[in-house]
């Protein structure tokens, strides 16, 4: 698991990747540099039974949480009331099975590259070679799908899709993100 989130976390462009090791000395805590110079931290939450409490102690902890883009590992799924407790907060949460292994390294899964929503100038060419008037005219990616979460797609986001194939070779097809 631990490969698996420094894999996420170099295929999204993060930078200056350094693990710490946490309060419990089972796993490491991670923090590194997204492309935005934001700092982001990996928190594992997974031998906790009261992870409200530790998140808030978390939090409380930090200078200015709300600077910070925070991923959170969880052993399982977390209910309705931890997904309010983090709502003021840049959190993103996975269960530690959705990280057990790399998705994009599956024969099955196409090469995904993700176009952010702040490169206009790469969207406006997208948007005049398909004839498009916005994006919304793109196939969409939710913003669930597995793949989407491990590269961290927002809303707005474009990803380029590659599929090859032995009968027609490669094809480039675009999705936005909803």
């Amino acid at each position: 698991m631990e490969n698996t989130i420094i894999e996420m976390l170099e295929q999204r462009g993060y930078t200056n990747i350094v693990k710490h090791e946490n309060d419990t000395g089972e796993l490491f805590d991670i923090e590194c540099i997204d492309t935005n110079n934001k700092t982001v931290y990996v928190k594992y939450l997974l031998n906790r039974l009261k992870i409200p409490y530790f998140f808030k102690k978390y939090m409380e902890d930090l200078d200015n949480p709300t600077d910070i883009h925070h991923i959170i590992v969880l052993r399982k799924k977390h209910s309705n009331s931890f997904l309010k407790l983090c709502s003021p907060y840049d959190v993103e949460i996975f269960t530690q099975n959705e990280l057990q292994v790399n998705i994009t390294k599956h024969v099955l899964v196409p090469e995904h590259i993700r176009i952010p929503s702040q490169e206009k100038d790469k969207i406006a060419k997208l948007l005049q070679l398909y004839s498009c008037d916005t994006i919304a005219n793109f196939p969409i990616l939710q913003k669930k799908d597995p793949v989407c979460r491990f590269y961290g797609g927002k809303v707005g986001d474009i990803f380029k899709i590659r599929r090859v194939s032995p009968v027609t070779g490669e094809y480039v097809s675009y999705r936005h993100v909803v």
